[in-house]
């Protein structure tokens, strides 16, 4: 048995006994009053858990214990703090004390250890609030720096006219993010068959509904930015209001009159379109700034003669105005039945596309001329084809879905818009990047003189030297 602390020859046997017997000692420590202090008493219990019979110390009372020096039943005079007394108990009664001539042990009071403990778990607990502090501050600072980023990259398509490409890339990515973020907590479109997929068509429309969207605003920003419309084709604007106005009333018939979604279910035997909610927005949205556009150039360019259109133009609008005025003068004399009114949408969609090609083919044109992208903002171009791109996928995807192919015959326009736009954007791309791409490092010069907005606007150069000079000074 290890030995214990204090012990002296006449309590040692009794313990040796004690052992013997299967009990186990302890000491513990209670009030006397003959001490005022603690009075320590060293017992011996049964104990079935230790085989070994250690002995075990107690506590109890005040806060420092009683180490005093006394002889067997006399009241300790003084105190000695290297002796210490035990009274020895042998099953629950008393024998005898015993003068010991060590300390049994030194021990730390009950409330220093307990102040101690509260300290340790004060300084814990410090500690812990101290890391949460910091872990909440860097994820402070970070989500701040995050979003003044966002913030940054959210307005390069409406502040740049450079079209750097990593530009680009941070424009790009800040808007696809708001279209996911848009999609997600839109409402879906129930008629597609799967749940799962639903969410993903929308985050696509919904992304190319902010990306073909957006782009017509870095124009309208760039013209305000120069007091001037130079580099913006009247020709193109006039074109483009008009191609819109034909799509926004294929696009309202097709979702909101009943009569015409009759007669779609009626030819392709399904349930309903495949033009979304976004898909209308998108088209009113674009008709307004067309509107835009046209009031820049009268205003920028000292009224409607700023609008002087090519004979070529004039004669285009003309066909494209003709059918699409004719058609419901018809419907409402009775003289075209109304079962072709869905044929009518579609004839109405068909000319945005005619529309659209040759707007961007005037556009194109007229850069030529001038041999320079200068006042054209290329973003226009570039979220024109991410929004174009997007749009292809989701006519093809929700066809997909719904197993059925005519979702894109159905929807023809907007598939063949998303791909006629793709194929004119990277014209300009080469244009911009390749064809002209010294001329428009240049620095942009400010033309305010209404003199020279509208010999810049309407006057066409008639030889090679003119276009030269003219891109010169531009």
């Amino acid at each position: 048995m290890a030995p214990i602390l204090g012990e002296t020859n006449e309590n040692r046997a009794l313990i040796n006994d004690s052992e013997k017997k299967g009990h186990t000692p302890s000491f513990s420590f209670s009030d006397s009053s003959e001490t005022k202090g603690h009075k320590p008493s060293f017992s011996f219990s049964d104990s079935p858990i230790t085989k070994g019979h250690k002995p075990s110390f107690s506590f109890s009372g005040a806060e420092t214990p009683l180490i005093s020096h006394r002889k067997v039943g006399e009241v300790p005079a003084e105190i000695n703090p290297m002796k210490s007394y035990a009274t020895i108990v042998h099953q629950n009664q008393i024998k005898e004390d015993v003068i010991m001539d060590e300390p049994l042990f030194f021990y730390q009071n009950d409330s220093k250890a307990n102040s101690d403990n509260d300290d340790d778990e004060s300084i814990v607990s410090m500690a812990s609030i101290t890391s949460m502090t910091s872990m909440a501050s860097s994820i402070a600072t970070l989500t701040t720096q995050y979003l003044g980023n966002f913030k940054n990259s959210l307005m390069i398509p409406f502040l740049d006219d450079t079209g750097a490409r990593h530009k680009i890339i941070s424009g790009l990515m800040a808007l696809i993010g708001v279209g996911v973020a848009l999609g997600l907590i839109m409402p879906k479109d129930e008629h597609l068959a799967h749940a799962w997929y639903r969410d993903f068509s929308n985050v696509l429309g919904y992304t190319y509904f902010v990306c073909w969207s957006v782009c017509f605003y870095p124009q309208v920003i760039l013209n305000y930015r120069r007091q001037s419309t130079l580099g913006l084709s009247p020709d193109f604007a006039m074109l483009n209001f008009f191609g819109w106005s034909c799509f926004v009333a294929y696009e309202c018939a097709m979702y909101f009159d009943t009569e015409v979604k009759r007669l779609y279910q009626e030819r392709f035997q399904t349930s309903d379109s495949t033009v979304q909610s976004n898909d209308v927005a998108f088209a009113i949205h674009a008709h307004l700034l067309s509107i835009i556009y046209l009031f820049q150039i009268c205003y920028y360019g000292g009224g409607l003669k700023a609008l002087k259109l090519k004979n070529q133009t004039c004669f285009l609008l003309g066909a494209i105005m003709t059918p699409a005025v004719i058609g419901p003068m018809l419907f409402a004399t009775n003289l075209l039945d109304h079962k072709y009114m869905l044929d009518y949408f579609y004839l109405l969609s068909l000319l945005k596309v005619s529309a659209t090609c040759l707007k961007y083919t005037k556009q194109f044109f007229f850069n030529r001329e001038r041999k320079s992208t200068k006042g054209w903002n290329i973003w226009y171009n570039f979220l024109e084809c991410t929004g174009g791109s997007l749009s292809m996928i989701q006519v093809v995807l929700d066809s997909v879905d719904m197993g059925d192919w005519r979702g894109v015959t159905g929807n023809f326009a907007k598939f063949a818009l998303g791909f006629i736009t793709i194929s004119f954007d990277a014209l300009f791309f080469f244009q911009h990047y390749v064809l002209y791409a010294e001329v428009d490092e240049l620095p942009l010069t400010e033309f305010k003189s209404e003199k020279r907005i509208e010999d810049m606007h309407l006057t066409i150069p008639e030889s090679d030297n003119t276009v030269e000079d003219l891109s010169m000074e531009d």
